[in-house]
């Protein structure tokens, strides 16, 4: 690699804090609240949850709870 040509006081770009996508209705859910997804779809709501804290579209504080139901469903609580 040849050497890069080197600049000073080039303005750094805000971070991409990303955008809401397809699970943004986990903001809507209330403290108490639930709903059920098929037990193959844990890792795709635990990456939205932790995609939506990092990003800032959840309230501080939000947790999830979830426990496996017969029938391979989950069922996912807002506990706090």
């Amino acid at each position: 690699m040849r050497k890069p040509v080197i600049e000073s006081n080039v303005p750094r770009p805000p971070a991409n804090l990303g955008s809401p996508h397809k699970y943004k209705w986990l903001a809507e859910i209330e403290v108490g609240q639930s709903f059920t997804a098929p037990k193959s779809a844990v890792h795709k709501v635990d990456q939205a949850y932790r995609k939506m804290v990092e990003g800032g579209h959840l309230p501080a504080g939000y947790k999830l709870s979830r426990r496996t139901l017969d029938g391979g469903m989950m069922r996912v609580w807002r506990i706090a």
